[in-house]
């Protein structure tokens, strides 16, 4: 009887671990914005298990691209954990010339599931 509650006690009461990446019940907003205003059809990256950018566009684990009309990224069934988000679009309106805009930052997601919002600051 002591040896199962003890197990109880070990197993009822552990935290619950997070692993970033696909499979949880969080759907991801990612709104890059560049002075506060939305770049539209931008592509977004995310580097799992991380707080730091991978380095190279081709080392982050997920690319996600979105419609040119779209303000924001939706990316569903994502679990908790750290992320490192990075985001690439052009930026029509902030001269007369389009300019690539580019920026990252690192966000982490508790335990459970929902719907996180997340800006992401982008600039030249």
């Amino acid at each position: 009887m002591t040896a199962a509650c003890a197990t109880l006690m070990i197993y009822g009461c552990r935290k619950e671990t997070c692993e970033a990446g696909a499979g949880g019940g969080y759907t991801f907003e990612i709104y890059p914005e560049h002075h506060g205003e939305a770049i539209p059809g931008s592509t977004c990256y995310l580097e799992f298990n991380t707080r730091s950018s991978p380095g190279s566009l081709a080392d982050f684990d997920l690319k996600v691209e979105t419609d040119a009309g779209s303000d924001f990224i939706t990316i569903k069934n994502m679990g908790c954990g750290d992320y490192f988000i990075y985001c690439v679009g052009t930026d029509m309106e902030d001269s007369l010339t389009s300019e690539t805009v580019t920026g990252g930052i690192p966000y982490s997601i508790p335990p459970g599931d929902g719907k996180a919002k997340i800006k992401v600051p982008v600039t030249e």
